[in-house]
C-alpha cells in the first residue's frame, strides 16, 4: 500500500483513528457520528462524508476529499453522541508530497547520476585517446 504520510495537501486521503472511552477503551458503535474539518485554525466544517467503523472494532476511518486537506493545517475532530465516549482528534501537517513520492524522486535521481558517471567516464577514456594521439 502507499504511504500517505505526511498527508499530502490538496488530495483526497482516507485517516484511520479509534474513538474512546473516559477508561481509554474503544467505543464499538458510536452513535450519531460527526466528522468536520478545520484548515489553518479556521473555523471547523462539516466533511463530505462521515466516520465509520471498521467492523466492531472502535476503529474508524474518515474519507477526506482534497479540499479537506487543502491546508497547511488539517485538524479533524469526529464527536459522537454515545455516553462516555470522547471526542476524537487528529492534527496532519500536509507536505507537497509523501514518502513514497519523495522515494521514488530519489531513485529517479540516483538513477541519473549513475548514468551521468557512466557517461563522464566514456567522455574521460575518449579525451585520453584523443589527447594521446595529438602529443
Amino acid at each position: 500500500m502507499a504511504s500517505q504520510f505526511p498527508l499530502k495537501k490538496n488530495a483526497a486521503a482516507k485517516v484511520v483513528f479509534p474513538i474512546y472511552d473516559a477508561d481509554g477503551d474503544l467505543v464499538s458503535g458510536a452513535a450519531d457520528l460527526d466528522s468536520e474539518y478545520s484548515l489553518d485554525g479556521g473555523s471547523f466544517s462539516d466533511c463530505a462524508s462521515e466516520a465509520t467503523e471498521i467492523g466492531s472494532s472502535g476503529i474508524y476511518y474518515l474519507e477526506l476529499t482534497a479540499d479537506e486537506t487543502n491546508g497547511d493545517i488539517v485538524t479533524i475532530q469526529v464527536k459522537t453522541s454515545t455516553s462516555g465516549a470522547k471526542t476524537a482528534v487528529l492534527v496532519f501537517y500536509t507536505g507537497g508530497s509523501t514518502l513514497d513520492e519523495l522515494r521514488t524522486k530519489v531513485d529517479d535521481l540516483d538513477s541519473d547520476v549513475s548514468t551521468l558517471s557512466t557517461t563522464l567516464t566514456q567522455l574521460a577514456s575518449l579525451l585520453k585517446t584523443v589527447f594521446a594521439h595529438t602529443v
